[in-house]
Order: structure tokens, then C-alpha cells, then sequence
């Protein structure tokens, strides 16, 4: 095994290589579901074939698209107590390692089982959620269309301020051999096509709109336009301040769609009390129905139900939850051909003056893989797409690994490993100290398990690791350490990753927390900076690093300068490798990275020699 021992080549290598293959994107499985926080995949495999493999052996992991299990995984378990999205028990299976997966999240144990559901019984789950969808829209088709034509979105606007943004959308022209591009503006009253934008933008200029002249579709959200889409496949931009059939058909669709969720009690759950969720309550928002427009929520709630009646619920929950991202008002979504960003909004709960209605029910039939197609981005037919294509390109039992799934608090992890030798290393990427409250990243999973019929979704937020206390953050850690302590096998490894501090404050309550896991009967035996930050939309944006810290039960500590060395050249490295191929990454700044890392480093290091 080499974990005590990666070079610099390795480490660059592996940051290199996450980066170009998954900066900006996720990769395979893990784009099937929406979450935030999670690592790349690379990053992850190569941690866990050092355990196991030497450092050309990790070369060949990381260098090679073949994912046949390593022989020398076969019976040996992996331990995750926080495992989230199930990345660490995903990439253990996919070498042959089983895994034990533990989170106290009921969201997070439901994204993994949906996943590994998928992969392990083919694509009957992928017909299940289509058909569930079919006839969901079926059933609710005429909240969306008429004989001739189908809303794609709503543009809406907030009031008050009742601005309105002025450029609705852009589109290809081929009329007259004209390629170039048309932009469709509003001006407060109808559209207007103009092949010059005159340096209009997405958010400016605004119009200032009347709300009596608009249609409201939620609370304080009125509808100013729309995209339809006919049934010859024509896609089209209307006005709603004109008194058309489209207005009409609008305000009819929000009132019947209003008496049917009078009828279920559950969809006007409260909001709980959070510090990022505080923004929602300042705009006076005090339930989840209040940031989705009727049909939007109907539509969701009965996908869920056909779900369930069809044998595929849990999968549906995590796809209605994904789908929340862009059909809300939460969404940052001003037009359809613009890049959609909602996952920064949603992250941080803030409310756009100028959201979109989606309509998550829409596809077309197809010939592809599915046989349906999306029609708008982040509907639950482009989610069903994705189970197919996941499920022909991942599924089957070419993976041998097994994953375990518990949902209980990471201190519990005694009660459920009993044989110290059962554990081969336990590998976790807890909640960071200082950032947002874990809970709170998943609202909306839990909300929809919540219609589903979950009871006791936001029971479990009382015993979440409290990432705003340094004394009860370093506790938790302490006493987790003591409880991995009971369960790992003589000379087995504790493999934590942390982010890098960036403040002072920070890099003394992670030193505390190590200092706390050595005083348990661990040693530091290693410790590695990565690029790691897994991106998701809008959290893409920045690209930090990870603290990979590797402790060994019953050793000493082997910690010291050359570490520090170590991991600055690793970004030397990194950063000549890129300069070499000609390659750019936004947003990412690598001698701010290596500061920060030198910087924890260094006050570790001195601390433990003391």
C-alpha cells in the first residue's frame, strides 16, 4: 500500500486529472441526481487504491477507463459514517471493496439507495419513472396545454419591485439567409424581434410593470410572458399583459390547480428554522408551497404518487428534488436558451426578482434510448433520460462491491460493527466547520420525501454536527473518533478529508480536531492537499482545495516538514503541467491554494512537535 507515501508526481497527477475530466461537470453516476458537495471521482479511487496498491498501481487507476475490481479489495470493507451522495462507497464498489454507507441525513441514505437501485436492477426502474411521468401529464395535461399548444415557461417577475428584464430570450434566424442570431425583447406591453440587442443583457435594462396588468402564478410572483411550444413542435414567445388566449389559459390553470392542493394537507408544510434559510422568512416566505407556482407543485406531487404506485418512489423522490432546482421560484433561470444556474440560488435560498416557471411534466416522444425527450432544461423527463443512459452505461454486475446502507448518527457506528476486523480503513468526508449547516443543503430532498408520505424527515436536524460551535464541532469529532477507534482493525486507517481553512480561526479548530483523533489512539501518519471540490452549477464557479488527512490506529505520529515541502511542489507541479498543455481553468487560483495549504500545514506541524 502506498497512502504514507504519494509523491508529488501522484498528487499532481490526480488533481490534474480530476480537473480535466470533471471541472465543470459531473461524471457518470453521480449526475443522475442532484446534491451538493461532492468530491471528484477521480480523487476519491485514488485514495482508496493506495490502500491497497503502490504508486504505479495507482497510475494505472487513475490513467486507465477500465473499471475491472482489484483482487486484492475482494472481502475487505470500507466504513463511511458520513457518506452523502455515496461517493466513497460508489468508487469502492467499482474496485471490488464492499462499503459500509452511514449518514443520519434520511435524503442522503435515500440518494444513495436510489442510485445503487438503478445500477444493480437494470433500467426497469428508468420504465417505472417513465411511466409515472406519462401519466402524470396525462392526468394533468390540461393545467399546461390546449389541443395546440403546451406552456414551456412563464417569465415572472417579483413585485414588488415589479421589474421585469427586458431580453426574454435569443434564437437562431435561417429566414432570407440570415445565420445570425434574433433577440426577443419585452417592452412592458408585447414582443419585439430585433437582430441587434444593442447591448441589452439577460438582467438589464428592466421594464417596470404593472401587477394588476399581470397574472399572478404564486405569492408575490406575477407572469408577464411565456414560451409555448405547438403541437407541429414550434416553439414560441408570447405576451400574458395582452388579454390572449394564453393569459386566459393561465389564470384558469393557476385557480384549478390552487382547489386541488386545498385538498392536500401536507403540501403547506413549514419551512424549519435555519441561518441560510433566515433569507426566506426576511421575504416573508414561511412554507414550501410559497416558492413554487400551483401546477409546478401539483404536478410534482402526483409524479411522486404514480411513482409510488408504480414501484419506483424512492427513485422519484430524489428525481422531484432534483427537479426543484429549476422548477421553483428559487431558480435563477431568466430564459430558456440561457445557461441555467440555479444551484447557488437554492444553496443560499435566495429569491430572484425575476423567476421562471418551468413546466417539469413536458417531453416529446423520441426514438432515443428513452423514447421521450425534454422539452426545457432540468424537467423530470431529462432526469429519466439520465437513468437510462446510467443504467445501459453503469448497471449489471460488473461491479462485485456491496453497499450497506444505514441511516443513524456517525457516533452510532458501534451498534452496527461489531468485529474490529470487519472494517478494513474507514474513509469520510464530514461537514466542515464554519460552512453551511449540512440539513440545510438538502431542504428540498427532505421535502420531498415529506410528500411522499416520509414521516420524521426534520426530526434528526436537533443531532447534526453543529458546524457553528467551535466546542460542540470539536466535541463530535473527538467523541468520533474515539467510537472509530472501537470498530477499525489494528493498524487500520482513518482517512478524513477537510477543506483547506482559509482563516485563522479555522486552522486552530481543525488543529484542535486532530489533536483530539491522536489523543484517541491514532496516529498522523500523512497528510495531502488535493484540488477536490467536486462542482455542481453555479458551484463551479470556485475551485478549492482539500486536506487530506490519513491517521493509523495504534501508531505514532509521522508528521513533519517534509510534508509542507511536499505539497507545494505537488502544486509547482500541477501548475507546470498546465502551463505545458495550454490548459485554462477558470476560477482557480493555485498559488492561493498552496498558500493556504502551507499556511495549515505549518501551524499543524508546529503544534504536534511541541
Amino acid at each position: 500500500m502506498s497512502i504514507e507515501s504519494l509523491n508529488e508526481e501522484i498528487i499532481a497527477l490526480i488533481s490534474e486529472k480530476s480537473l480535466m475530466s470533471e471541472s465543470g461537470r459531473r461524471s457518470g453516476v453521480y449526475d443522475l441526481f442532484k446534491w451538493f458537495g461532492r468530491r471528484y471521482s477521480i480523487l476519491i479511487r485514488s485514495l482508496l487504491a493506495s490502500l491497497i496498491l503502490d504508486i504505479s498501481g495507482i497510475e494505472q487507476v487513475i490513467l486507465s477507463d477500465n473499471e475491472k475490481p482489484l483482487k486484492d479489495a475482494y472481502n475487505k470493507t470500507i466504513l463511511d459514517p458520513f457518506c452523502g451522495s455515496g461517493i466513497i462507497p460508489f468508487e469502492a464498489r467499482k474496485l471490488g471493496f464492499n462499503s459500509i454507507c452511514i449518514d443520519i441525513n434520511p435524503a442522503a441514505i435515500a440518494l444513495v439507495r436510489a442510485t445503487y437501485n438503478i445500477l444493480t436492477h437494470g433500467c426497469a426502474i428508468c420504465e417505472c419513472l417513465k411511466q409515472a411521468l406519462i401519466t402524470t401529464f396525462n392526468e394533468l395535461k390540461n393545467l399546461w396545454c390546449t389541443d395546440e399548444w403546451c406552456f414551456v415557461h412563464v417569465f415572472a417577475v417579483r413585485c414588488p419591485p415589479c421589474k421585469a428584464p427586458m431580453w426574454l430570450s435569443k434564437i437562431r434566424s435561417h429566414n432570407s439567409g440570415d445565420n445570425g442570431e434574433v433577440f426577443i425583447l419585452f417592452n412592458g406591453k408585447d414582443l419585439e424581434y430585433v437582430k441587434s440587442s444593442n447591448n441589452i443583457k439577460p438582467t438589464y435594462p428592466s421594464v417596470e410593470l404593472n401587477p394588476q396588468e399581470l397574472v399572478r402564478i404564486g405569492k408575490d410572483v406575477y407572469g408577464y410572458a411565456a414560451e409555448i411550444i405547438t403541437t407541429k413542435g414550434q416553439r414560441v414567445f408570447v405576451s400574458l399583459v395582452e388579454n390572449n388566449e394564453y393569459r386566459l389559459k393561465l389564470l384558469e390553470s393557476i385557480i384549478l390547480a390552487k382547489k386541488y392542493l386545498e385538498k392536500i394537507p401536507v403540501i403547506y408544510l413549514p419551512i424549519p428554522e435555519g441561518k441560510e434559510i433566515k433569507r426566506l422568512k426576511k421575504s416573508a416566505i414561511v412554507s414550501f408551497h410559497e416558492i413554487f407556482s400551483p401546477r409546478q407543485l401539483l404536478s410534482l406531487y402526483r409524479f411522486l404518487l404514480n411513482a409510488s404506485k408504480y414501484g419506483c418512489a424512492n427513485e422519484a423522490a430524489m428525481i422531484t428534488a432534483s427537479v426543484m432546482r429549476t422548477a421553483s421560484f428559487l431558480a435563477f433561470y431568466y430564459q430558456p436558451y440561457a445557461k441555467v444556474n440555479p444551484g447557488l440560488v437554492i444553496k443560499s435560498f435566495w429569491l430572484p426578482e425575476a423567476p421562471v416557471e418551468l413546466n417539469p411534466l413536458l417531453y416529446v416522444e423520441t426514438k432515443n434510448l428513452s423514447n421521450i425527450k425534454s422539452i426545457g432544461r432540468g424537467t423530470i423527463a431529462s432526469y429519466v433520460a439520465k437513468c437510462y443512459r446510467i443504467c445501459r452505461q453503469e448497471g449489471g454486475s460488473k461491479h462485485t462491491g456491496l453497499i450497506s446502507l444505514i441511516r443513524d448518527n456517525a457516533l452510532s457506528i458501534d451498534k452496527y460493527v461489531k468485529d474490529t476486523e470487519d472494517v478494513y480503513a474507514v474513509i469520510t468526508d464530514p461537514p466542515y466547520f464554519g460552512r453551511q449547516r449540512y440539513w440545510e443543503m438538502t431542504v428540498l430532498h427532505l421535502y420531498s420525501l415529506r410528500l411522499l408520505g416520509y414521516t420524521n424527515v426534520f426530526e434528526w436536524i436537533k443531532e447534526d454536527i453543529n458546524t457553528y460551535s467551535r466546542t460542540k464541532y470539536v466535541s463530535f469529532m473527538k467523541a468520533f473518533a474515539s467510537k472509530v477507534y472501537r470498530v477499525l482493525r489494528r493498524d487500520g486507517y482513518l482517512i478524513i478529508i477537510f477543506g483547506v481553512p482559509s482563516s485563522y480561526n479555522e486552522i486552530r479548530i481543525l488543529t484542535n480536531v486532530v489533536k483530539s483523533i491522536i489523543n484517541k489512539g491514532f496516529g498522523l501518519r500523512a497528510i495531502y492537499s488535493f484540488l477536490g471540490e467536486a462542482p455542481g452549477v453555479m458551484g463551479r464557479s470556485k475551485i478549492y482545495s482539500i486536506i487530506i488527512h490519513v491517521f493509523k490506529r495504534d501508531s505514532s505520529n509521522n508528521i513533519g516538514k517534509r510534508f509542507l515541502e511536499l505539497n507545494v511542489k505537488a502544486y509547482k507541479k500541477l501548475e507546470e503541467t498546465l502551463k505545458s498543455t495550454g490548459t485554462k481553468i477558470k476560477h482557480l487560483n493555485l498559488q492561493l491554494e498552496a498558500y493556504y495549504t502551507a499556511k495549515y500545514i505549518s501551524y499543524l506541524t508546529e503544534n504536534l512537535l511541541r
